[in-house]
C-alpha cells in the first residue's frame, strides 16, 4: 500500500505497468480482492497494464479481470515516439511459437520509434533469488539486442537491479510490496538493492530520464540519456553530455555543458565493460581509443545520482 500511495503523490502520470505476480495464487478470489482493494486508486486514475507472472497461472481470472489489447496475453502499443511490448513468459517464446514470430514482428516495426520497451516477467538478467532465466537469455535476448531494445522491465525477483548489457538497460522491479528478497551484484549491475520501490519514467523527445524511488520519496538509482532538466535535484537546470566529431575515426572530444562538473567520465563497451575513465578539464575530455576495436561505446557520468549518457561511434 505505501508504494501505491507514493505513486499516486507523483504528477503527470500517463499509464502504469505492473511488472506481474499480482497475487499469489492466480485462482484465489480472496487475492484478486486484496489486489483490487490495494490498487484501485492507480486502476481509476491511469491506464493500467499488468504482464502476467507465474503466480497468476492459471490465467483464467486474470482475462476476466483486465481488458487488455490484443489476447490479452502479450500485446503491445504506442505512445508518441515509443513503443511498448508486453511478452508473456509463462507461455511458449522459443523458435516456431506464436509468441516469438508475433515478437519479431513487433520488433522489426519498431524502427519507426525513438525507443522500444519491452516488458516480460522473468528476468534476462538478476543477481536475486531467482536469478537470471536461462532460457530468456537464448531466446529473447539475441532477438531484442538484433533489434536495438533499449529497455527491459522484469519481476519475478522481489528486488530492484538495473543492469546494462550490451547496449540494453534491464531493470529488475519487483519491490511493490510482497515480502522483499535479498540481491547482490554481477559484472552488468550498476546498482541493486532490496527495497519497496517504483520506477518513473520522463520522456520529452529524444530524452529519458528515469528515477527509481523508495516509497518515502528518496531516489535510489536514476538515468538520464540527452538533455532533460532536473528539477527536483541539485543539479543546474539543464545538463549534457556531448561528443564531437561522432562517429569518429582517431579521437574524440566529450563534453559536459557544466563547466564546473569534476568528476571523471567512463567510457563502456556494448558488453557493459568499462574501456576507460577519462579526466574532464573545464568541462571537457578527449578519447584516443587506438588500441581498441572498432564499434559502439557509450560515454557515461554521474552528477548527484544521476546518470548521463551519450553514444559514441569509432570507425578505423
Amino acid at each position: 500500500q505505501a508504494v501505491v500511495d507514493a505513486m499516486m503523490e507523483e504528477e503527470g502520470i500517463l499509464f502504469v505497468i505492473n511488472g506481474g505476480d499480482l497475487v499469489a495464487a492466480g485462482y484465489s478470489l480472496s487475492d484478486w480482492q486484496t489486489f483490487f482493494n490495494i490498487e484501485r486508486d492507480l486502476i481509476a486514475s491511469y491506464a493500467y497494464y499488468p504482464v502476467l507472472g507465474n503466480h497468476e497461472i492459471p490465467n483464467n481470472q486474470f482475462i476476466n479481470y483486465f481488458e487488455l489489447p490484443s489476447n490479452e496475453r502479450y500485446f503491445s502499443w504506442v505512445i508518441g515516439n515509443c513503443k511498448f511490448i508486453i511478452l508473456n513468459t509463462n507461455e511458449s517464446y522459443l523458435w516456431g511459437s506464436s509468441q516469438r514470430d508475433w515478437f519479431e514482428s513487433e520488433l522489426a516495426a519498431s524502427g519507426a520509434y525513438d525507443y522500444t520497451f519491452v516488458v516480460f516477467h522473468h528476468p534476462a538478467y538478476s543477481s536475486g533469488n531467482h536469478g537470471s532465466t536461462v532460457a530468456v537469455q537464448l531466446f529473447l535476448v539475441p532477438l531484442m539486442e538484433d533489434y536495438a531494445v533499449d529497455f527491459v522491465f522484469n519481476s519475478h525477483d522481489h528486488s530492484y537491479e538495473h543492469a546494462y548489457v550490451n547496449g540494453i538497460h534491464y531493470l529488475v522491479s519487483g519491490g511493490g510490496g510482497a515480502p522483499l528478497y535479498s540481491v547482490g551484484t554481477s559484472d552488468w549491475t550498476i546498482y541493486s538493492e532490496s527495497v519497496h520501490h517504483y520506477i518513473r519514467f520522463d520522456i520529452d523527445g529524444e530524452n529519458i530520464r528515469f528515477y527509481a524511488k523508495r516509497p518515502d520519496g528518496s531516489i535510489m538509482d536514476s538515468l538520464v540519456i540527452g538533455s532533460f532538466g532536473i528539477e527536483e535535484s541539485a543539479l543546474p537546470e539543464e545538463i549534457s553530455l556531448s561528443a564531437y566529431p561522432n562517429p569518429f575515426n582517431s579521437s574524440v572530444r566529450i563534453n559536459v555543458s557544466d563547466k564546473d562538473v569534476n568528476v571523471p567520465i567512463d567510457v563502456f563497451n556494448i558488453r557493459g565493460e568499462r574501456v576507460v575513465s577519462l579526466s574532464l578539464l573545464d568541462g571537457e575530455a578527449i578519447w584516443a581509443p587506438d588500441d581498441l576495436p572498432a564499434g559502439v561505446y557509450f560515454a557515461t557520468i554521474k552528477i548527484d545520482g544521476q546518470n548521463f549518457i551519450d553514444k559514441l561511434v569509432y570507425l578505423k
